[in-house]
C-alpha cells in the first residue's frame, strides 16, 4: 500500500478536489461568490461544468470596455442574446466603459486635406446601439462615457437612460 506522504498529490488532483468542494456548495452561495469575479474569470469557470456554466455565465458580460465601432456592434449583439434562463446578458452589465474611439469613423480618409475639424470628429451613427444597451442595463453601477453630449444628440434615448439609472454609483461623462 502506497502512502500519500511518499506520493504527493499532483496539481491536477488538487484542482479536482477544489472543484468537488466548490460543486458541493449550494447555488445561492455560488452566486454570491461569483458576484465578485470579473468576466475573464467567469469565462474560465464556465468551462468547468454545466452547473457552473449556468451560474457564472451572466458574469461574463458584467464589465465591458468598448473602444471601437466593431466592438460596440459585437457587444450589442452578444448582450441581447437570451441566456438559458431566459434573461438577456445586458441585464447583468454592471460596469460599462465607452471610449472616444468607439465613435471613430470606420474608414480612414486617404486625403490629408480632408481633415474633419468638428469638435468631436467622430461618427455617432451607432448611438442607437448605446441607447439600446443603456436602456436595458438595469444593474449598471459604473459608467465611463466619452463624448456623451453628441451621442445624446444623435439618440435622445441615451439621455433618457442616463437619467433613469437607480443603481449607478460612479459616472464619468465627458
Amino acid at each position: 500500500v502506497l502512502s500519500s506522504a511518499s506520493h504527493p498529490r499532483t496539481p491536477h488532483c488538487q484542482l479536482v478536489d477544489v472543484m468537488q468542494t466548490l460543486l458541493a456548495l449550494n447555488d445561492d452561495v455560488l452566486l454570491l461568490i461569483f458576484s465578485f469575479i470579473d468576466g475573464n474569470d467567469a469565462l474560465n469557470l464556465c468551462l468547468c461544468s454545466r452547473r457552473i456554466y449556468l451560474l457564472a455565465h451572466p458574469r461574463i458580460a458584467s464589465d465591458l470596455e468598448c473602444s471601437s465601432p466593431e466592438r460596440l456592434r459585437l457587444f450589442h449583439a452578444k448582450l441581447f442574446e437570451t441566456t438559458q434562463d431566459g434573461v438577456r446578458l445586458v441585464r447583468h452589465l454592471e460596469k460599462f466603459t465607452i471610449h472616444a474611439a468607439t465613435f471613430e469613423n470606420s474608414t480612414e480618409s486617404e486625403d490629408d486635406d480632408a481633415t474633419d475639424f468638428s469638435p468631436f470628429g467622430a461618427d455617432f451613427s451607432q448611438a442607437s446601439l448605446i441607447g439600446d444597451i443603456l436602456l436595458e442595463a438595469e444593474d449598471l453601477r459604473q459608467l465611463s462615457f466619452d463624448r456623451t453630449q453628441p451621442c445624446i444628440a444623435a439618440d435622445h434615448r441615451v439621455g433618457v437612460a442616463l437619467s433613469a439609472f437607480r443603481h449607478l454609483v460612479n459616472a464619468r461623462l465627458s
